[in-house]
């Protein structure tokens, strides 16, 4: 693994802890604004994409081949 997939892995993964307490403040309060559900839309969204990513540098760099 080269530094720059070690330093990108760490950022996902600090993200998504981060994003993840977040979520759980959000669906922990009992009436929650319309922008407090938009705001837990977005967290969703964006810890699902950087799963993906995870997932993408995970298979890239345990898959020896050029075609990615």
């Amino acid at each position: 693994m080269d530094s720059k997939s070690t330093f990108n892995v760490a950022v996902c993964v600090i993200s998504i802890s981060l994003l993840f307490i977040h979520t759980l403040d959000l669906l922990n309060k009992k009436n929650r604004r319309k922008d407090e559900n938009r705001l837990l839309g977005f967290i969703i969204f964006t810890a699902v994409h950087f799963i993906a990513y995870l997932t993408f540098t995970y298979l890239k760099l345990s898959v020896k081949n050029d075609a990615f």
